[in-house]
């Protein structure tokens, strides 16, 4: 019997020594993997649950592994204590190795751990405040993301796990703190000198005291950084606090912008319409004349007015476009066709008086009409009679279509059925060729261009060079007639019917004999699938598409088909 990721959290998370696996879940000794990644542990310490959560992004498939993490935890217990890492780590173990863990009757109880469970609070929750502190110097944005979050973090996990105080940190022995503070900040010192690694580590030392008194973020930024380092990130950031500032009160008098083009947030019910915003120099005139509020709120109303005409408008448009659909669907132009968005599409209608069945195979051939707008607004404004006779001449037009539709895909059926047979046929014609004129087929290749160009031409299966050849001509294919077909192909698929050519070598043969030469004439060739337009005729080469024809070429085809 299998389990799945839920089974396999929930027995993590309630110390249950069974379901260890799952899909690409596991858990073992507390510690709970996703794929090989650690992702949470479970550990007792003083009598308490704390459970250890990697808040970081990984995975979609690890995110939803997190998710059922989560959901198992009994975060609501008095005795149990949650918190969360945001450090990215794949391939993570364990945050705690299982070795320093005792298991007992109430799950995994550490050792004495003091001094690990001292570097784990400075490691995952100082370390980065740390960081962030002394990226303000140099930080050009408005989210300087220094804060007192990961403090407190560290202050309740030391409270927790009753290894110390912070307090009783910057008691202890400087050397003892450096060992500490160095493992715990190794991925910012790894590179740098030991001068520079000392200097770090005092300033650690001198942020967290600096926590302890509870100054102003912007005072712990001087003294961390040196004097003046708040100052000059609030210099460097004034333009962009400046266009915030006139970005939320553009959001708040109703301009469209970015962050609020997909929200209600005209009274809630409307999506703001009007492109735009409020300049610092309108702000500041208006400001200097006095009468700041009133336009603001001229603005405002101005664009609640824009939203809520353009609301009601595709409101009335929407039930218009409702209201066809289902006119199209009672007159049967449309809903019988199987696709996702129609659940429930029509089996058979009566298209006054002859049935149409849309279960049978050859229903795919039929094709869904609509009504033009126009059309529907010309039917709405007809009285009711004249609606009743519209309706039943527009049945009878739908049936029309729907017979002709059928007819042609059994047309289309039926050729592709012919081709298949042809195809066959040319395959057993090739492998005829090649079993019985073998040694032909040998001695005309060994005469090289020339020789695979006469097998080509007889209709035999040649694998031709690529590029502008002298077997060629100086173009890039051949031509020859296909018997089999009744049409002519090039060595590169295009097939072309004799009528078409007929009416080609009128031109092919005025231009050569005229010694003409001309670009982008216009002139159109149709193929059996497509039509070409042609480019160029210099040194009597067709250019057309990316088909390059030879005069020697088109006058061979010609003298088979005897086009004069």
């Amino acid at each position: 019997m299998g389990y799945s990721n839920y089974d396999v959290a929930h027995a993590w998370a309630h110390n249950e020594n069974k379901i260890y696996s799952g899909s690409n879940m596991s858990h073992n000794d507390g510690v709970l993997k996703s794929y090989y990644t650690c992702i949470g542990q479970r550990i007792q310490v003083n009598g308490k649950i704390v459970f250890i959560v990697d808040a970081s992004t990984y995975s979609s498939s690890t995110s939803k592994h997190q998710n059922y993490m989560r959901c198992a935890i009994p975060d609501k217990d008095d005795d149990v204590f949650v918190f969360n890492i945001h450090k990215y780590n794949y391939g993570r173990p364990y945050f705690f190795s299982p070795y320093t863990i005792v298991q007992t009757s109430n799950g995994y109880e550490a050792k004495d751990l003091t001094d690990d469970f001292i570097l784990f609070g400075l490691k995952y929750f100082m370390a980065e405040e740390f960081e962030n502190c002394v990226n303000v110097d140099t930080c050009n944005k408005l989210e300087h993301k220094f804060s007192y979050c990961g403090f407190k973090e560290m202050e309740r996990w030391f409270e927790v796990t009753r290894c110390t105080t912070v307090h009783k940190l910057m008691k202890m022995k400087v050397s003892d703190f450096n060992r500490l503070a160095k493992r715990a900040l190794y991925d910012m010192l790894k590179y740098e000198t030991e001068e520079k690694n000392a200097k770090m580590l005092k300033k650690f030392r001198t942020l967290i005291r600096l926590m302890i008194q509870k100054l102003p973020i912007s005072i712990i930024v001087d003294l961390i950084n040196g004097p003046g380092s708040w100052s000059k990130y609030l210099e460097r950031t004034a333009g962009l606090r400046m266009t915030q500032r006139y970005k939320r009160i553009s959001n708040a008098v109703g301009f469209l912008t970015t962050s609020y083009a997909r929200n209600k947030s005209i009274d809630g019910k409307y999506y703001p319409v009007v492109s735009g915003g409020i300049t610092s120099k309108e702000f500041r005139q208006h400001k200097k004349k006095g009468d700041l509020i009133k336009w603001l709120l001229s603005i405002k109303t101005a664009n609640r007015i824009a939203a809520i005409s353009t609301a009601e408008t595709q409101y009335r448009l929407e039930r218009r476009r409702s209201a066809k659909n289902r006119l199209e669907r009672y007159l049967g132009l449309s809903g019988f066709a199987h696709r996702w968005g129609n659940p429930h599409p029509i089996d058979s209608f009566n298209y006054n008086g002859t049935v149409i069945d849309f279960t049978v195979k050859e229903r795919v051939g039929f094709r869904e009409r609509t009504i033009d707008d126009d059309e529907y607004l010309e039917f709405s404004r007809l009285s009711g009679e004249e609606k009743e006779n519209w309706m039943i001449a527009k049945k009878d037009w739908m049936c029309t279509q729907l017979q002709e539709d059928l007819r042609n895909y059994r047309e289309m059926i039926a050729n592709a059925d012919r081709e298949a047979q042809l195809q066959k046929e040319e395959r057993e014609m090739y492998a005829r060729q090649e079993s019985e004129q073998r040694e032909y087929i040998s001695r005309m290749k060994q005469q090289g261009d020339s020789g695979l160009r006469q097998l080509y031409h007889e209709g035999f299966r040649v694998n031709l060079p690529y590029g502008n050849g002298s077997i060629y001509h100086g173009g890039n294919v051949l031509l020859r007639f296909n018997k089999l077909r009744n049409i002519v192909e090039t060595s590169k698929g295009i097939k072309i019917a004799i009528s078409e050519c007929a009416r080609l070598w009128k031109y092919i043969k005025r231009w050569h004999n005229s010694n003409t030469e001309f670009e982008n004439k216009g002139m159109e060739i149709q193929s059996t699938n497509a039509m070409y337009h042609v480019h160029s005729y210099q040194n009597d080469i067709l250019t057309a598409g990316c088909h390059q024809i030879a005069y020697q070429e088109m006058k061979l085809i010609a003298e088979q088909l005897h086009l004069g």
